[in-house]
């Protein structure tokens, strides 16, 4: 049925009815693949849903909340940070639908550990991203400046691209939005790439000398350099007036910045990293955000519904999937598959992203995807150092709260009678 290395299956044959709940896709972005699977598959019905709700938090509540109810969808889109809180209410993959070898071999090793749990796999992915370091073309141009790829370099470029007011002090040109977290979306996850790029393990090490000294590096963008201020827009929209350089986020912000600012000229890069005697690291670290289409364990169509997904992210479908996003926007959702990945090798906005996909970690929250609670634990952390708190024990709380959070937040199925 499937090229390549799913090629060999028999697929799924029988009767199945199928209720997906997606999340940011339209109907029309799948509605011709489900009718070509439901061509080769005369038994299968599929009900594609798109989902809407004025919070992420919500849609995980609500979409926890059916699945502990033994009423939710059969298939559902998850944020990877959510997959142990999920995992109770979840099918393993089959390794007869893939196997764990097919899976390592068609994904970015991100997506393995994203999708697992254990030595089990949940998840199959139809979508990829993380941060990557989006800069106003324009600005560089005007300063000399080009895209940094250490932090030392980022530091020295983002103080180059800074104006103030000779007179006010106030900033009127900021080099890049970073070091505090009220006004910068996704500032937690660039620290959160800071501890992974130090080895560190989180939350286990966030208390720290080295987590510490990651969280003061992150806040001296304000508090020493004063680069950034606490009282300009958010990031996003300071970036897309032009006001702000250099901005750190997942690939979809590009396309929130485009509806802002159709003209802007946006160049990409990957994320900065830790320099060593030679300049640049040899083990580079990029963190990684992303979605995973997962099963439900009370589901009748299980068998169907992992054929089915199978046949999505195969990488000639997720090729018809990205096509038929495009339409309407900028981009589609940048590729998991390795095969697919090469076909944006020369993208002009996502190339970054597809070549540090393979060198990208996993942290147990991201910001913006519906993780608010430990998000907040964080950017208190953030927030207390810019007010002069300590960062040791700013770390400390944070560690804490998110520990107390972790042990309460994996809920129980409910006992069916």
């Amino acid at each position: 049925l499937i090229g390549g290395l799913f090629k060999g299956s028999a697929g799924f044959s029988g009767k199945a009815q199928l209720t997906y709940w997606g999340l940011f896709e339209s109907p029309d972005s799948y509605k011709p693949l489900i009718n070509d699977y439901k061509d080769k598959h005369q038994g299968v019905e599929i009900d594609y849903q798109q989902k809407s709700y004025s919070t992420l938090s919500q849609y995980k509540e609500t979409l926890l909340n059916r699945f502990r109810e033994g009423k939710g969808p059969d298939v559902a889109r998850i944020h990877a940070s959510w997959l142990k809180d999920f995992q109770p209410f979840l099918a393993p993959l089959p390794t007869k639908v893939i196997s764990k070898e097919e899976y390592s071999k068609s994904f970015f090793p991100v997506i393995k550990e994203g999708s697992s749990v254990g030595d089990t796999i949940y998840g199959i992915p139809l979508m990829y991203d993380g941060l990557m370091l989006l800069a106003n073309k324009k600005l560089l141009g005007e300063a000399n400046v080009t895209l940094p790829r250490t932090w030392d370099e980022f530091r020295q470029a983002v103080a180059r691209l800074t104006k103030t007011d000779p007179q006010t002090k106030k900033i009127i040109q900021s080099g890049a939005a970073l070091g505090s977290y009220g006004n910068i979306p996704h500032g937690v996850d660039v620290l959160l790439l800071m501890f992974l790029q130090s080895n560190l393990k989180i939350p286990a090490d966030l208390a720290t000398q080295a987590a510490a000294d990651a969280l003061t590096f992150y806040t001296n963008f304000i508090t020493v350099d004063r680069v950034w201020d606490e009282a300009f827009p958010s990031s996003i929209v300071s970036f897309a007036r032009g006001q702000t350089a250099m901005i750190l986020v997942p690939s979809w912000r590009i396309l929130d910045i485009k509806n802002l600012n159709p003209s802007i000229d946006i160049t990409t890069g990957g994320v900065p990293q830790v320099p060593n005697l030679e300049g640049v690291t040899s083990n580079e670290v990029s963190l990684a955000s992303f979605w995973i289409e997962v099963v439900s364990k009370d589901s009748k169509g299980k068998e169907a519904a992992f054929d089915f997904l199978k046949f999505l992210s195969s990488p000639d479908q997720l090729r018809k999937i990205y096509a038929l996003q495009g339409q309407n926007r900028t981009f589609g959702e940048p590729y998991p598959s390795k095969d697919a990945a090469d076909s944006l090798s020369t993208d002009p906005y996502l190339a970054p992203l597809m070549s540090s996909a393979s060198k990208a970690s996993v942290a147990p929250f991201n910001d913006g995807v519906g993780d608010d609670p430990y998000v907040e634990a964080v950017g208190g952390a953030i927030n207390s150092v810019v007010r002069g708190g300590d960062p040791k024990q700013a770390l400390a709380n944070a560690k804490k709260t998110i520990e107390q959070l972790q042990s309460n937040s994996v809920p129980k199925p409910t006992t069916k009678k």
